[in-house]
């Protein structure tokens, strides 16, 4: 009875979307997603599921002058302060390795500031991407969705004089790892079947993060967005004129 109704889902999605229409943008990510070999699906698939449960959790400890207490129950809550000179070994943002860090930061809620100098020294080729890191960031940290982390993330940091160790972890990128995960079956099984009948369906990345965002980024195409700032904010900013 279940293959039953599982064959009788798949025909109505055949019969629906073998007569769509596609954008330019979007046929020509198609086409370039859809003519990748099996192997390269295989493995495309099993390292975005990969990386997206790793981007749930963010994990750094630090050694050299640091001191302060960073409590952040998502940032429009952020309290504390900290001062650190660090090396810094560390997880965050697909970026792994070494790193010489220096902050000074400080305040409550939206109105939290920080000034971070961020210096990689050793490790994975995302560590030394700016638009994952910046080299230098100065302002409010609520604004930023990517570098500085969403604005939902949940952790803290502690500087304890000579020891500096942070944690956090981000409900939005818990989404976008069970979305991935559902969508296994489909990457994995389905996708190339109803490729050869004339049905496609976009791919899932509800964080932007995967390896297909690339070539979206290519066809200038958007299928879920990422915002990379909390739109809050920037409304406020503009109704107030601030000067930041």
């Amino acid at each position: 009875m279940r293959a039953l109704r599982l064959a009788g889902v798949m025909a109505v999605c055949v019969m629906v979307f073998s007569g769509c229409e596609m954008s330019r943008p979007y046929k020509g990510y198609s086409d370039e997603v859809d003519s990748w070999s099996y192997p390269k699906r295989f493995g495309v698939t099993w390292e975005d599921w990969g990386l997206s449960l790793l981007d749930i959790v963010s994990l750094e400890i630090g050694a050299q002058e640091s001191i302060g207490i960073v409590i952040q129950p998502t940032k429009i809550l952020q309290t504390g302060f900290l001062f650190n000179d660090v090396m810094k070994l560390g997880w965050r943002n697909r970026g792994f390795g070494f790193y010489h860090e220096i902050q000074s930061e400080g305040g409550l809620g939206w109105a939290y500031y920080r000034s971070r100098r961020f210096e990689p020294i050793l490790g994975t080729a995302t560590l030394f991407d700016p638009y994952r890191r910046a080299p230098l960031f100065a302002g409010f940290p609520i604004r930023d969705n990517i570098q500085e982390g969403h604005w939902a993330d949940v952790g803290g940091e502690v500087g304890l004089v000579f020891l500096d160790v942070s944690a956090h972890v981000s409900p939005k990128h818990a989404i976008g790892f069970c979305v991935n995960t559902l969508m296994l079956p489909m990457n994995l099984f389905l996708r190339y079947p109803l490729n050869w009948i004339g049905v496609r369906f976009p791919e899932l990345d509800f964080c932007d993060e995967n390896t297909t965002s690339q070539i979206k980024q290519k066809y200038n195409l958007t299928l879920i967005p990422y915002p990379r700032t909390f739109a809050p904010t920037e409304v406020l900013n503009e109704l107030w004129e601030v000067p930041y």
